[in-house]
This record gives C-alpha cells, sequence and structure tokens, in this order.
C-alpha cells in the first residue's frame, strides 16, 4: 500500500486541478478585545495562528496571487486568501478519492445540507 504525505506547498506553486487543504490560519487580533493579563503590554495588533478544522480537500480552480479559487466536494465555489492560510497539497489519488466518496454520498436533507455547506465555507474563513 503506497503512503503519501501532505506536503506544504509554497503560493507560487499552486495551480488549477490541484488538491488543497489548509494547514494553517492566522487572524489578527487587537488587544484592546481582551481582558487576559497576556495581552496587556500588548499595543499593537498581532497575529494568532491555529488549525483549522478541515473535513476534505478542495480542488483549485483558478490562481490570482494572493487569491484562489477552490471547489468544494459538494460543488460549492470560493476564493481563498492565501495571506490568512498556509496549504498543504494532497496527492490526486487521496483528494479524487474525497470527491468522489463525498458525491455519492446521498442527500442529507435541506436544513441538514445548509448547515453542512456552512461549516464547509468556514474551513477558509
Amino acid at each position: 500500500m503506497d503512503t503519501t504525505v501532505a506536503q506544504p506547498i509554497a503560493p507560487e506553486d499552486i495551480a488549477p486541478g490541484q488538491f488543497v487543504t489548509p494547514l494553517t490560519k492566522t487572524l489578527v487580533r487587537f488587544p484592546n478585545l481582551y481582558s487576559d493579563d497576556v495581552y496587556v503590554n500588548k499595543t499593537e495588533p498581532f497575529p494568532i495562528t491555529y488549525v483549522p478544522r478541515v473535513r476534505a480537500p478542495v480542488r483549485v480552480v483558478e490562481v490570482c496571487l494572493p487569491f484562489v479559487l477552490i471547489e468544494t466536494p459538494k460543488g460549492k465555489v470560493r476564493m481563498i486568501d492565501l495571506r490568512r492560510l498556509r496549504l498543504a497539497r494532497v496527492s490526486d489519488r487521496f483528494g479524487q478519492a474525497m470527491f468522489n466518496r463525498a458525491q455519492a454520498a446521498p442527500a442529507p436533507k435541506a436544513k441538514a445540507e445548509e448547515a453542512e455547506e456552512d461549516s464547509v465555507s468556514k474551513w477558509f474563513e
């Protein structure tokens, strides 16, 4: 059995047709929004990097750095901003398998489908 590893990918190496998934997301926070002692001495906005919750890779449709147009397994098309995300490329075989499974899955009820699409949108926000 072949084992593949998701590889971090530089923005300039992203191309249409690739399957990618977010590795990390960076948010900028302002110190006056926090009351914790950790943030009291900060006077400038500061970045917070975290690992987002991910359910499936997405397919790259088009690239215009720093923006990437992506398609989710459910067919939703979105634009993501690479200034906030660090992406990893997954193998074509793995990405295609995820897309095939998502497309073959029975359609959930309208409310459940709507909730799932909302959660998909949050992967890249």
